[in-house]
């Protein structure tokens, strides 16, 4: 009991401290380093590219146990249209040929890869990256960078230098939450890697989800049967860990570190993104801040933001292959990263289409609830269009596209 009470009492500190920590941010956050009192630290160019609203959406407690228990049998909102462009170009549909790495080709866009995006210099902020007074360029507001610049309180929060091996990695899994993996039994494959990148902080073995009465309804879920549990990478997007934030209550860092526990592999890292827009900034600072406390809580992973030196070279490089979307979508982002780290990228659940090579239904995500099964209209990215690069590319033998079931 004693030491329960010391738990509650260590939380409702760390609590206070942050928001303590969070009312500095706003008073000092704001000021803006002038002229004569900045290094001459190098700009970092960027160019703008339109901005995509994200919301988060309510929860329906309704029919719980058929959205955690059953298997889902919502459509995707565009089913029909989907179909008619199946129709038009059946080969679509057609099964994927088992085809080799070309280690020459691969190789080669390793190398094209790590000059434009230089991932083990720039794959995230440090203050080493970005010192004091280097200049913010936000890549959805244009190149108005005056007296944007790098201060105190932004360094504070990042990591003192990238922590990546010198040395290629021999085989990386990229996860994408497609409803393509529901039943693959592909987890053991997955988890075989020797790393392992995922994308929006995705449920493994928990799933915690707000009700319309503000509390959380939690979970034990076995996604991991299908998609694995190893982690050592995984992208969050603002607006979604703000979901958890955006009360700032005790029990709310409660449940997003029993949450963000579900990645426990030692080192590993959780992306998010800071330098799209200044209003962004301001709410990254405050989420990697209240990283440190859950870090303190527990949290094996460390919570680091994005640098915008690779963000431009990562558009950059999807731009020049006629990605005709504003931006390239987080998957995107982890295959670039992987092809850039790995001797071999394994890319699973990616799949754009309501139906799979057999005509069964497939769900827009793998696991239940929460827009699991309905196509967000405002996401801003064309799966079909991303679908047809990465398709090219396990034609080409540069990855490996794995649709469908996995052998145990």
């Amino acid at each position: 009991m004693v030491v329960s009470k010391v738990k509650r009492l260590s939380c409702h500190c760390l609590h206070v401290f942050g928001w303590l920590m969070l009312a500095g941010q706003v008073l000092w956050g704001a000021r803006l380093v002038t002229e004569d009192t900045a290094c001459n630290c190098a700009a970092v160019g960027a160019r703008p590219f339109i901005a995509v609203d994200t919301k988060v959406h309510g929860w329906d407690v309704k029919n719980m146990r058929r959205i955690f228990e059953m298997p889902g049998t919502e459509e995707f909102p565009d089913r029909e249209e989907a179909q008619m462009v199946l129709q038009d170009d059946p080969s679509l549909l057609g099964k994927l040929p088992d085809r080799e790495f070309d280690k020459q080709a691969v190789e080669k866009m390793r190398a094209e890869l790590l000059e434009k995006t230089a991932p083990r210099e720039y794959l995230y902020a440090t203050k080493r990256n970005l010192p004091i007074g280097a200049v913010i360029h936000f890549l959805e507001e244009g190149d108005n960078t005056a007296n944007r610049q790098i201060l105190p309180i932004h360094h504070r929060a990042f990591p003192e230098d990238i922590q990546l091996s010198n040395s290629t990695l021999r085989r990386c899994s990229v996860v994408q939450n497609g409803g393509i993996l529901r039943g693959s039994r592909c987890g053991k494959e997955i988890d075989s890697a020797d790393y392992v990148f995922r994308d929006d902080i995705p449920p493994l073995t928990y799933q915690a989800l707000h009700g319309k009465d503000g509390d959380y309804v939690q979970h034990h879920v076995t996604y991991y049967k299908d998609v694995g549990h190893k982690t050592n990478f995984v992208t969050a997007s603002p607006s979604l860990l703000l979901h958890y934030l955006d009360t700032a209550e005790e029990k709310d860092l409660v449940v997003l570190r029993r949450h963000l526990k579900q990645y426990k592999e030692p080192g590993s890292l959780i992306w998010t993104h800071m330098f799209d827009t200044e209003k962004k900034a301001q709410l990254v600072l405050r989420i990697m801040f209240y990283g440190t406390i859950l870090k303190r809580m527990g949290m094996v992973s460390t919570m680091v933001t994005s640098h915008q030196r690779f963000l431009q070279g990562v558009q950059d490089f999807w731009k020049e292959l006629n990605l005709k979307t504003p931006r390239a979508s987080h998957g995107l982002m982890l295959t670039a990263i992987s092809m850039a780290l790995c001797e071999e990228t394994h890319l699973y659940g990616v799949w754009p289409f309501p139906v799979d090579y057999e005509g069964r239904q497939v769900p827009y995500r793998y696991y239940y609830g929460h827009d699991s099964d309905t196509k967000l209209e405002s996401s801003g990215y064309d799966l079909q269009e991303e679908f047809d690069l990465l398709r090219m590319f396990h034609k080409r033998g540069l990855l490996k596209l794995h649709i469908g079931e996995c052998r145990d």
